[in-house]
């Protein structure tokens, strides 16, 4: 009761301070105090080394803000331009160019999985393979066990931290594998599942992921630090710190010198991304706003699923797009999970604003959701919107 008293206590404060400005800059230099104290109170609250958030407003102006460190044992601060590996944020831009190839009508919703992939010698395997289609990937719906997941990968990954990886490397750990569930029938979230959206997208462009994934972003000339996540070095890279993986004998500290200890190339599709929280923060404006893919396919994006997912606070799943909802209004988006980092970003259809977090340690000392860690600074950029119109 004490602390949600003393929310509401501090957000009367504010509100009193917003009214009090005479000016927008008044109200901006309010609002940057406001929400620095609070990404700061989030930093010490989950432990976290270090958080960059940036806010992109209705304009397109933004709002940044650190805190923390970058490497903590070199006492480094945490800098706007720090990159942090997104996780699997990577799954929208995938999803971006799936949609684009089905608006030229290269792709279809429906066409069938084993039909685009039958050059494949494994194809045949993979569970549930006859029934899926386009569709069930990029919603969940396919069944497919998450093969990252398996013990095998991490264990490989130690062995031969340069290895690259392929397709065939990743799918082989879910080859003849018990189903997660009958396809098209349920929602189990799965990296598998855009594993094979990027085979897919390979196999109709004739080229590689990343030569579209560098198409799609250049064609949007604000994010120019949004680079494959497809090397072991990084620029700029925010040094992570994993829970995750000390289980299998790496150390707490994910990166040195901009190196990360493991290729993050294996992620791919089901991720691999390396982004600030400004330019993840814009994307997710682009994305959701119709300047990347057309109005049709946004709707089709962030319309949910039919079936219940196990997302944290009620959420649900569209394509590539988390649905969740703050008083009443939604917001879409996607969280991130690569060992030694946490991200978020989420873009609210009413406020046309996007926010965006990024923190440097993979198991933050919280139970909260990232969702529920935002949700104060939500208010306060609804607040600050809302008195600036």
């Amino acid at each position: 009761m004490a602390i949600f008293s003393f929310k509401k206590l501090a957000l009367a404060m504010i509100t009193t301070l917003f009214i009090a400005c005479n000016s927008h800059a008044d109200r901006k230099n309010t609002v940057n105090k406001a929400i620095q104290l609070k990404l700061d109170s989030i930093t010490r609250l989950i432990n976290a080394p270090g958080a960059n958030l940036s806010i992109i407003l209705t304009n397109g102006d933004s709002l940044t803000f650190s805190s923390g460190f970058a490497d903590i044992e070199r006492a480094i601060p945490m800098k706007q331009s720090n990159k942090m590996l997104s996780g699997s944020i990577g799954k929208t831009y995938v999803a971006a160019i799936a949609f684009q190839l089905i608006q030229s009508e290269r792709l279809k919703l429906t066409d069938k999985v084993i039909d685009l992939l039958k050059d494949e010698k494994w194809i045949s395997r993979i569970p549930n393979i006859n029934e899926l289609n386009v569709d069930m990937l990029l919603a969940h719906t396919s069944g497919l066990p998450r093969y990252e997941f398996y013990n095998g990968v991490w264990n490989e990954i130690k062995s031969n931290p340069d290895m690259v990886w392929s397709v065939y490397d990743r799918m082989k750990y879910i080859l003849d594998a018990k189903p997660l569930n009958l396809a098209g029938k349920s929602w189990d979230y799965s990296d598998s599942n855009y594993i094979l959206i990027g085979a897919i997208i390979e196999k109709i462009t004739g080229k590689e992921y990343y030569d579209s994934f560098r198409t799609l972003i250049s064609n949007q000339k604000d994010l120019k630090n949004t680079v494959p996540a497809n090397q072991r070095q990084i620029k700029g890279l925010a040094s992570g710190y994993t829970g995750f993986l000390t289980q299998y004998g790496f150390p707490e500290k994910m990166v040195e010198n901009e190196i990360v200890l493991l290729n993050p190339q294996m992620e791919w599709c089901g991720g691999g991304v390396a982004s600030t929280a400004t330019d993840i923060a814009r994307w997710a404006k682009h994305l959701y706003e119709g300047d990347v893919i057309s109005t049709e396919s946004v709707i089709k994006m962030v319309t949910p699923s039919i079936f219940e997912t196990d997302l944290p606070d009620g959420q649900k799943y569209g394509y590539a797009t988390i649905i969740s909802a703050y008083k009443g209004d939604p917001f879409f988006g996607h969280t991130g999970f690569f060992p030694g980092y946490r991200s978020i970003v989420q873009y609210s259809p009413k406020y046309k604003f996007s926010i965006a977090l990024q923190i440097n340690r993979d198991n933050p000392n919280t139970k909260q959701s990232l969702n529920q860690l935002i949700e104060p600074i939500k208010e306060l950029v609804i607040l600050y919107v809302e008195k600036s119109n």
